[in-house]
């Protein structure tokens, strides 16, 4: 089973080479790319919809928290919870038949 190999991110223009499966996990890890796109998908998911264009500003206000708290999981369900997303979110009780 071979583990090396290169990965190309957008937006660079040569590939980044590892060695291991560890290496490469810490690539993807450390990839503000990757970051941003598991802050969306976590966020899309939390929501129980697909994001809107106009949920945009509030995604990278989002990524910004968590990313600042730690950048962990944890961090991340907090700043969504927070979020307005969340927080205005009407829900089937707070609607009137």
């Amino acid at each position: 089973l071979r583990e090396d190999g290169e990965i190309l991110f957008p937006g660079q223009s040569k590939p980044v080479s590892y060695q291991t499966l560890a290496e490469l996990m810490d690539l993807l890890a450390s990839s503000d790319r990757v970051q941003q796109c598991l802050t969306r998908k976590v966020t899309q998911f939390a929501l129980g919809r697909p994001l809107q264009a106009s949920d945009a500003p509030i995604i990278r206000a989002i990524h910004e928290a968590s990313q600042q708290a730690g950048g962990t999981y944890g961090s991340l369900m907090t700043a969504i919870i927070q979020s307005e997303l969340v927080q205005t979110t009407d829900t089937e009780n707070d609607q009137q038949p």
